[in-house]
């Protein structure tokens, strides 16, 4: 961006911001001293570093990912309602990864391994070959089966398998560090793939906040 681009209050900004980092610093060196340290670091990412109503870390977590399967959705029922959708689901952004659709469903099967797995719950699987109907009774199903989840014992022992690797991981540093991020990339990669088909979408569409 080049300085006559930028907004009259950019310095301003980039100070306030530089500053406001930096007075946070210590709070948040003392939180990350806690075992939750790493949840207290989301907690203060999703909120904007301001207190919610209810400040508590489960509902910062388990919020957040039940928001982005909800954006998720969305945006799959865009793609569903459209005359291309088979043609949307099937494109690739390289020959050797998944395709738009099963990208969706592994972003939505995220959200049941994120909060599902940790409380013993079975985890929807996805049916291959999927179809328009599968991805929206997936949905349907890991939506209605995490609706219930408010809270989570962040320090239980959870077993599971990434790929070819098991790992061993306490529930906080599973949903945070693993099955969230993991849920994201794969809806980044249907939000990916939908735009280099041509389809008219924006940040709005991913994160539904933004307003352009």
């Amino acid at each position: 961006m080049s300085d006559d681009a930028k907004p009259a209050n950019h310095n301003a900004f980039v100070c306030n911001f530089r500053c406001g980092y930096r007075a946070s610093y210590e709070t948040r060196s003392i939180r990350e001293q806690s075992p939750c340290g790493l949840l207290y670091g989301v907690l203060d990412q999703q909120t904007g570093n301001q207190m919610r109503d209810d400040p508590s870390v489960d509902s910062a977590v388990i919020d957040a990912i039940k928001h982005y399967l909800n954006q998720t959705g969305q945006l799959l029922d865009v793609v569903l309602r459209r005359p291309d959708a088979k043609e949307l689901l099937a494109v690739r952004l390289a020959p050797d990864t998944f395709d738009t659709g099963f990208h969706f469903a592994v972003a939505i099967q995220f959200a049941a391994r994120a909060l599902c797995l940790p409380l013993g719950r079975p985890v929807p699987e996805i049916v291959e070959p999927y179809n328009e109907d599968s991805l929206r009774s997936l949905y349907k199903e890991v939506t209605q089966g995490i609706e219930s989840v408010t809270s989570l014992d962040w320090n239980e022992k959870l077993l599971h398998i990434a790929g070819e690797a098991q790992l061993d991981q306490v529930t906080a540093d599973y949903v945070v560090r693993f099955a969230y991020p993991n849920m994201l990339f794969h809806f980044t990669q249907a939000y990916a793939g939908l735009r280099h088909a041509g389809l008219h979408i924006g940040k709005a569409d991913f994160d539904g906040f933004h307003r352009y």
